[in-house]
């Protein structure tokens, strides 16, 4: 099913049951699980039957790392050296000079030379705010100009 947009699946999801209200499955623990649209969270799908005709297998992520050019189908995040700000896209194709993609949520697809894209990995919470405290301390010059970097940028383990 080529017309499934896994980058719109919940996290967790593996299969997408075509057809139905409620089309997210999570199966593999041994407690299956569908993604509830009006609750927007995982519930019991109350059955292991995963020999349903209509139901699709999440395929295999291809292995990308960052360090090269993304292969197509590939969910990343994009940007030329002209932006300021990471754009997440899927990887649709690529010309003999041009990537071709699609930015996440959007019914268009845009080209850009593949010299001037940047692509990388979609980053956590944790690595966006580690990036974050390193753009916010990459003036100060020093370990305690660092540190008071990061502190004044609003960085402060709280205790419990």
């Amino acid at each position: 099913m080529s017309d499934i947009d896994w980058s719109e699946a919940p996290e967790g999801a593996t299969h997408f049951e075509v057809g139905s209200e409620n089309p997210w499955e999570k199966h593999g623990d041994g407690n299956p699980m569908f993604f509830s649209a009006l609750d927007r969270r995982w519930l019991s799908l109350g059955s292991t039957a995963t020999d349903s005709p209509n139901l699709v297998a999440r395929p295999v992520a291809l292995a990308y790392d960052g360090t090269t050019l993304p292969p197509v189908g590939t969910v990343c995040e994009y940007k030329t050296i002209q932006d300021d700000d990471w754009i997440t896209v899927k990887i649709t194709g690529y010309g003999d000079n041009l990537a071709l993609m699609r930015p996440h949520g959007k019914d268009y697809e845009t080209i850009c030379s593949k010299a001037a894209a940047r692509f990388r990995t979609i980053k956590s919470d944790r690595d966006r705010a580690i990036d974050e405290m390193y753009e916010d301390s990459i003036a100060a010059e020093g370990r305690l100009a660092i540190a008071a970097a990061i502190y004044d940028a609003g960085y402060r383990k709280v205790q419990s």
